[in-house]
């Protein structure tokens, strides 16, 4: 599984569907940033070329030192914005299933107090006290 290191907590209770859409967003994300590292390899490879052609030889060292910490440095960025976007989608997804999870409950507690509140009149009614204050209408 490709999911990231750091959310099984969060994923592990999501239900097999939404987890498997979950995966294929991660493989898509995966795929993007890998397709951006090879761009930016091919790119640093033809900009080495070019100033190596163009560069006296004795500057070369220096030359490939700086080329090299410059393509380390945006490899960086590149994991750093994969590792963001793959939190964004995880956290999007745990506020999703928080937000489900309050409507149902909420649905759950307004169906619970329904109950009790028919409950309640039929029971005032059955003993013969009469229509219940709680229960009139509004004046």
């Amino acid at each position: 599984m490709f999911i990231y290191k750091n959310q099984w907590s969060t994923i592990a209770q999501l239900p097999p569907s939404l987890l498997s859409v979950l995966q294929s967003k991660e493989l898509q994300i995966k795929r993007q940033f890998q397709d951006t590292c090879k761009i930016q390899t091919r790119q640093y490879k033809a900009l080495r070329n070019h100033l190596l052609e163009n560069t006296p030889k004795s500057d070369h060292k220096a030359v490939l030192k700086r080329l090299k910490d410059e393509q380390t440095r945006k490899l960086a960025i590149l994991a750093e914005q994969y590792d963001h976007s793959i939190n964004d989608m995880l956290s999007t997804q745990a506020v999703s299933k928080a937000r489900n999870e309050a409507r149902k409950e909420m649905s759950q507690l307004h169906f619970t107090l329904r109950s009790d509140s028919n409950h309640h009149h039929w029971l005032c009614l059955a003993w013969g006290a009469g229509p219940c204050p709680v229960h009139l209408p509004p004046t």
